[in-house]
């Protein structure tokens, strides 16, 4: 687990402004219902991809300084020098601190994406000995949001979670009880069953717009 020193200034993985241009919506009377849907969105496309809460339940895509503590054993072979941090794109590393004495970030290689720290000079960062050693890495991971000049979220995901949004907006306007409707002979058309987040199910296409950015794909 770890501590968020800096939150994100949002977690909102699009902005009204952008979701109504998208969703062809002029006018404010929807503005309300519409928050509220991207609030519900983008926490599912969160949990969707497995982003891993700090210590106090908080999670978010947005870029965030992280205080993360490892407890570690001696190791043996190739990663005694590496740790897997929880949050990512690393998009800088602050400080390391093993066993108390700072470490030379000169000394630190990182690979932001995949979030993983390697100390390329010096000792390990795991334990010598038959101790453990407490090291505690401050680092910034995350993307800046829409919302923001020049966000850096992918906008693939920014996509998704409009497309979740469209989805939710256009299943309100029809009978929540009819799962599939057909013209004989004309035209069949089907229809996503399910809510936003409900049951951890997306539509096939923002699932798979989604799964290359799932921590279980890119960690």
């Amino acid at each position: 687990m770890f501590t968020v020193i800096t939150r994100a200034t949002s977690r909102q993985l699009t902005t009204l402004d952008n979701l109504k241009i998208e969703l062809g919506i002029s006018g404010t009377a929807e503005d309300d219902r519409l928050q509220r849907l991207i609030d519900r969105a983008s926490a599912a496309v969160c949990s969707y991809l497995r982003v891993p809460a700090a210590n106090d339940g908080s999670v978010t895509l947005g870029l965030e300084t992280i205080a993360e503590t490892f407890w570690q054993s001696p190791w043996t072979g190739s990663r005694y020098n590496m740790l897997m941090l929880a949050r990512m794109p690393v998009t800088e590393v602050v400080s390391v601190v093993a066993a108390g004495e700072p470490i030379d970030l000169d000394d630190i290689e990182i690979d932001g994406a995949a979030g993983i720290l390697r100390r390329v000079r010096g000792s390990s960062l795991g334990a010598t000995g038959c101790g453990r050693r407490r090291t505690v890495v401050t680092y910034k991971a995350g993307w800046t949001l829409p919302g923001t000049a020049g966000f850096t979220l992918p906008l693939p995901i920014e996509g998704a979670t409009i497309g979740l949004i469209r989805g939710a907006r256009f299943a309100a306007t029809r009978d929540p009880a009819v799962k599939s409707e057909w013209t004989t002979d004309i035209e069949r058309v089907d229809y996503w069953v399910g809510q936003i987040g409900e049951n951890g199910a997306f539509p096939p296409d923002i699932a798979a717009t989604l799964d290359p950015f799932c921590y279980e794909s890119v960690g």
